[in-house]
């Protein structure tokens, strides 16, 4: 796994193969950035293979930027990324958007 922030654009890159060990060192990145983002937007076209771990953590940051009351968007997916999320049955794109109503929030903490 490989994590960086883009200077220019502001967007975080998250790419390589993830699994569960990393969980705890992109939990940690992903709410760091989302405490100095004003605009939050993830680039997730390098990920080579996730599992519902990595789409768990991006559905609790999502989550966390809408109580923040900033916006949240992913830019870009990868075909393992929707793979892992067609397999749970979770379309990716609701991972970019904002909490239907009645659905709880995740908490990132």
């Amino acid at each position: 796994m490989h994590i960086e922030q883009d200077g220019l654009q502001g967007i975080l890159k998250v790419s390589g193969a993830l699994d569960i060990a990393d969980s705890d060192d992109l939990r940690h990145a992903l709410a760091e950035y989302l405490k100095r983002a004003a605009e939050p937007r993830l680039d997730c076209s390098g990920i080579e293979a996730c599992g519902a771990a990595f789409l768990q953590l991006v559905w609790s940051a999502r989550c966390s930027a809408q109580r923040l009351g900033k916006p949240w968007r992913i830019v870009a997916v990868s075909g393992a990324m929707e793979a892992a999320g067609a397999a749970i049955g979770l379309p990716v794109a609701q991972l970019s958007a904002a909490a239907p109503a009645g659905v709880p929030e995740a908490r990132n903490s």
